[in-house]
C-alpha cells in the first residue's frame, strides 16, 4: 500500500537524518523544492494522522479513503510516487537538508496544532467536518 511504503520512508529518513550545512544549489529536474516537499510532507502527516485516529472505524473503508487523499495530495502538487521518492533520495544524501525540511514540517504541524488549541472545541468539530467533506469530494 502506498501510504506504509511513504510511512516507511519518512522512518527512514528520520533515522538516517545528519546534523549539518550544505550550500544551496539548484535542484534537478524531477526533484521537489524543499519548501515544496515541506508542505507535501505536511499534509501526508495530516492524511496519516487521520487515518490512525479513524482507525477504530471499519479499516477498509478508511485506508480507501486515506489511498484516495493521498491520490490526491499527488495530483495537487502535480507529482508521481516516484518524484517523492527521487526527492527523498536525493536529500537524504545532501548533508543536513532533510533536516531542515523536517523542522519546517514540524513547525508547521505546531502552528496547526495550536491554532487548533487556540480556536477550541467547536472550531476542532469544524476541521474534522471540513476534512470529512473534502474526502467525500475527492471520492
Amino acid at each position: 500500500m502506498k501510504t506504509k511504503r511513504l510511512r516507511g520512508i519518512i522512518l527512514a529518513m528520520m533515522i538516517s537524518i545528519t546534523i549539518g550545512g550544505c550550500k544551496h544549489e539548484q535542484e534537478p529536474q524531477g526533484i521537489m523544492d524543499t519548501a515544496t516537499l515541506a508542505d507535501f510532507l505536511v499534509e501526508a502527516q495530516l492524511i496519516d494522522s487521520y487515518r490512525n485516529i479513524m482507525s477504530s472505524y471499519n479499516r477498509d473503508s478508511i485506508d480507501s479513503i486515506a489511498d484516495a487523499a493521498f491520490a490526491s495530495l499527488y495530483a495537487k502538487y502535480n507529482i508521481t510516487e516516484a518524484v517523492y521518492d527521487s526527492s527523498i533520495s536525493y536529500y537524504m544524501n545532501k548533508k543536513g537538508v532533510l533536516e531542515s525540511v523536517y523542522k519546517r514540517v514540524i513547525v508547521k504541524l505546531q502552528e496547526q496544532s495550536e491554532n487548533v488549541q487556540s480556536d477550541g472545541y467547536e472550531q476542532t468539530i469544524d476541521s474534522i467536518g471540513e476534512v470529512h467533506r473534502i474526502i467525500n469530494k475527492m471520492m
